[in-house]
């Protein structure tokens, strides 16, 4: 699980991601002592399927509703208090073609049993600025039913998305601890190596510093995410400029959800999340992670 991945040395990037299986013994379910082998909840191997928008919308009707309902059913159980329409929107996502810069995929984790336990969309493409070309990629969701949660799932497929694609630059809104965490600790525990991320904390001679994005660089990663962002919402000026205006210098996304989770998202053992509190984080907010391909 802990396995090294050197994005150095694995080869040339990869335009798509391919079907894949991860034994289930192998990761460390936060609720396996619930569990029995026979329990639907709990099956020997999970397989991740990797499918795009209109590999979806060439289902038929009913197998198509049926996979609209399972995603709704997963995100729903993330995000206990996110709204219907909300909920939908997101479940949209799965069948939806974003900009012509830019391409879907769509990974369903399923175990033995066929159950969706999880899932991860998102973009894929090219952005520019100052006549230079950047692969980007940008994180629309990656959401795992609760008995999921904290058993290395996400981090796992975190890792093979920047591995196996090697992108220019990541992007991801983390809209609590936990996943904003699961993103940090792929350079902690060098899951990764050969980016820089922010923000981070750096900690030197027993002093911990908070770094955010270079202040020369503002601007590249403020475009990056309105292209990227643009991607999402083909066509959705007004929820783009909306991003705009709620995003700050610090990479924060002033009041992008409203109380989706029914914890308190910026805490971790009733003690508030230390980057959190450096970039002044409300409930509401989330935290735009950034990961940028070092130099050679």
């Amino acid at each position: 699980m802990h396995q090294k991945i050197n994005q150095e040395t694995t080869g040339r990037p990869s335009a798509r991601l391919r079907k894949f299986h991860i034994d289930v013994a192998d990761l460390p379910l936060r609720n396996r002592g619930c569990n029995s082998r026979d329990d639907k909840s709990d099956g020997n191997k999970i397989t991740a399927e990797i499918v795009t928008p209109s590999r979806i919308l060439s289902y038929g009707p009913e197998a198509r509703q049926q996979l609209t309902e399972e995603i709704i059913h997963v995100l729903a159980n993330a995000f206990p208090k996110m709204s219907a329409d909300v909920l939908d929107a997101f479940a949209g996502f799965s069948t939806s073609e974003p900009s012509s810069n830019f391409n879907r995929q769509v990974v369903l984790f399923r175990d033995s049993n066929q159950r969706l336990v999880g899932l991860t969309i998102f973009d894929h493409g090219s952005i520019g600025y100052e006549c230079k070309h950047f692969n980007s990629i940008y994180i629309l969701t990656r959401s795992f039913l609760p008995e999921y949660q904290g058993g290395g799932l996400g981090q796992l497929m975190a890792a093979k998305i920047l591995s196996e694609m090697r992108p220019d630059l990541l992007l991801t809104t983390c809209n609590q601890s936990f996943s904003l965490h699961s993103w940090l600790r792929l350079a902690e525990k060098s899951l990764i190596t050969g980016y820089d991320i922010y923000p981070r904390i750096e900690e030197n001679n027993q002093s911990k510093t908070l770094v955010t994005v270079p202040h020369k660089e503002l601007d590249f990663y403020i475009d990056a995410f309105r292209q990227s962002f643009w991607g999402v919402y083909d066509n959705g000026k007004q929820k783009v400029a909306q991003a705009m205006n709620n995003l700050t210098i610090q990479m924060v996304r002033k009041n992008v959800h409203n109380g989706a989770y029914d914890f308190s998202p910026w805490k971790k053992e009733n003690k508030t999340d230390q980057i959190a509190q450096a970039l002044g984080v409300t409930e509401r907010d989330g935290i735009l992670v950034i990961f940028r391909k070092q130099c050679s």
